[in-house]
């Protein structure tokens, strides 16, 4: 009976510190959250980064699901993006419901943010035992982080897949403490569930959360078994096992529709041509673009392997934690090659994170949750296409971020509390080295983060046309051509819509094209297509105009030879950009 009452009080108790601790927590939370608002609203775009294209493809597919043409690409073929998960686009059709444009949109994923970071404090505040200072110093850096905040004006999904994996952790934190079924089990147990499946369906890649969730109710059904002690306190394995079998049950639910659709609709998935994949993120395509000859090859791993380590250890590690000279959101240049001291400064990083694990998370409920989601998102992307890892590891890992930065913090101090230890100093130098040592860091990481603050606003502030032309981190050779298609789908909005409306404009981006044009276009052939069939494929469409641009070779590659080999039927109308490999809009006449 004594037991049970020390059990209930330490249940009922405040946190360490008693009311102070507690106000300390929810000050934090204010000033997290007034830094956050005030930093948003400095560097609020309200435009799409339409030069990152997936963005746009969410937009085109959300629009196109809010009017009832299904998941498409907004082109006239009804294109399906076999390769793009339906949760964000859908997340977009409720915003474009409700009236909602690219601002809006833009709102909405500095919202999805703002909850995010919200209820990683909360959860770094029980992973650390209400450690005030860790969580409230590791959200913060967070929130002042421009590589982290300026995905609220992407329009890309890392926020919305964040917002409902930390959903999905709260949840999951709070259905450990459940001690019994009963109403409050269950519910919690299908809010764990459905955040699972919104994860995996806003972002392939956060197919991870199934593993984590699996695997760590089966090492903590383990643990339990092999823990003889507090038999009377501890849950029931029966719980667990309940768990993850509503859990794989609601996935398998949710997951078959989806697949049924993709398999009814199949023949509107684009093909392949000449080895290169049309979805571009697929498993087997190879750093030149091209598919692997044998997927079964190992040595073929191997060398994607060496790669992606390689990137992880002396690029995007260091990306993750310190400032390095990248423009806001942009990771850094990974075409520049490694040298001996990238491999040594990823390494120690490293070693500091595992540190920071194993010293904070062995106390913690949450420990098989942060190890394998951590985990699992390096090894995924290890043997994810290195052509895409290559320039985006920092956006596939974008979700561990947070839990590694608070790791590495972790590891600093207890390297910190070591080193002291050591030398034998005062006991007040051994208490506040380690605090001084994450002052002086937070201070360089300042001295780097606001500049990019800076620089975000003075990007935000430019029109959507003409943003870009200058952009940091781009060549004119990757711009320029971009910037003229622009200005073709301006010229033909302005002066082939006005007098028919209804003209069909053949393009190699149909999304871009719809977004800016509200125009549904043509597609493209697939690239490599023969100049009859080019031919062939405009007339069955219906098409009126080509754009014939120098942004994609697709353009120059496959349709120019048509309009050479048939120049009575491909008149140009317009011409924009280098003489010597121009931008054309072509007017198309079929015999």
């Amino acid at each position: 009976m004594k037991q049970q009452r020390q059990a209930k009080n330490k249940k009922n108790a405040k946190p360490t510190g008693g009311m102070d601790a507690q106000k300390k927590f929810y000050i934090g939370l204010g000033v997290i959250v007034l830094t956050y608002l005030i930093i948003f609203a400095y560097t609020y775009s309200p435009k799409l980064e339409h030069h990152i294209v997936d963005n746009v493809y969410y937009y085109v597919t959300g629009s196109c699901m809010e009017q009832g043409l299904g998941f498409i690409n907004g082109d006239i073929q009804q294109t399906i993006l076999g390769n793009y998960p339906p949760g964000y686009p859908a997340v977009i059709a409720v915003v474009r419901a409700f009236g909602g444009e690219i601002p809006a949109l833009n709102v909405i994923n500095g919202l999805f943010l703002l909850f995010s970071l919200v209820m990683l404090y909360y959860l770094f505040y029980e992973i650390t035992d209400k450690n005030f200072f860790l969580s409230f110093v590791t959200v913060m850096m967070l929130t002042t982080n421009p590589s982290i905040t300026h995905f609220a004006n992407t329009g890309r999904a890392e926020l919305s897949c964040m917002f409902f994996t930390m959903i999905c952790f709260c949840f999951f934190y709070k259905l450990l403490q459940q001690k019994q079924f009963n109403r409050n089990y269950f519910l919690i147990l299908l809010a764990v569930s459905i955040s699972a499946t919104i994860v995996y369906f806003t972002k392939f890649q956060a197919a991870i959360i199934y593993p984590t969730l699996f695997l760590s109710i089966i090492c903590i059904i383990i643990a339990n078994t092999r823990n003889k002690n507090n038999e009377q306190t501890r849950p029931s394995n029966k719980l667990y096992i309940a768990s993850f079998v509503g859990i794989l049950v609601i996935f398998i639910a949710s997951y078959y529709p989806w697949a049924q659709y993709l398999e009814n609709r199949k023949d509107l998935i684009p093909p392949t041509w000449e080895g290169f994949p049309t979805g571009g993120n697929s498993l087997t395509t190879k750093m030149d673009g091209k598919l692997m000859e044998d997927k079964y090859d190992i040595n073929e791993w191997v060398i994607r392997f060496e790669n992606n380590a390689t990137i992880f250890f002396t690029k995007s590690l260091q990306s993750i934690i310190l400032p390095m000279p990248f423009f806001i959101h942009l990771t850094p240049n990974f075409n520049d090659p490694w040298v001996a001291s990238d491999w040594f400064v990823g390494i120690l990083l490293f070693l500091i994170v595992l540190l920071g694990f194993f010293t904070l998370c062995r106390k913690s409920q949450l420990y098989y949750l942060i190890f394998f989601f951590i985990a699992g998102t390096i090894c995924v992307n290890m043997l994810f296409s290195d052509r895409w890892i290559h320039n985006d590891f920092h956006r596939y890992t974008f979700g561990m971020h947070p839990f590694i930065i608070l790791l590495f913090i972790a590891g600093l101090m207890k390297t910190i509390s070591f080193i002291v230890a050591k030398l034998k100093v005062s006991d007040a130098t051994q208490k506040f080295a380690p605090y001084g040592v994450v002052a002086v860091f937070l201070l360089y990481l300042a001295s780097n983060y606001f500049p990019a603050i800076a620089e975000a606003h003075n990007y935000a502030e430019k029109p959507a046309f003409g943003a870009y032309k200058d952009f940091p981190g781009f060549s004119d050779e990757d711009m320029v051509p971009f910037q003229e298609y622009l200005q073709a789908i301006q010229w033909v909005d302005q002066n082939i819509y006005s007098k028919n409306p209804d003209a069909i404009v053949a393009t190699r981006k149909p999304d871009i094209y719809y977004t800016y044009c509200n125009h549904r276009p043509s597609n493209f052939p697939a690239m490599g297509t023969e100049p009859d069939s080019v031919y062939n494929y405009f007339k069955k469409y219906k098409v009126n105009y080509v754009i014939l641009d120098t942004w994609y070779a697709h353009a120059y590659s496959t349709e120019a030879p048509a309009a050479m080999k048939y120049p009575d039927n491909f008149k140009i109308i317009h011409q924009l950009g280098n003489p010597e490999k121009p931008t054309y809009i072509l007017e198309f006449i079929p015999d």
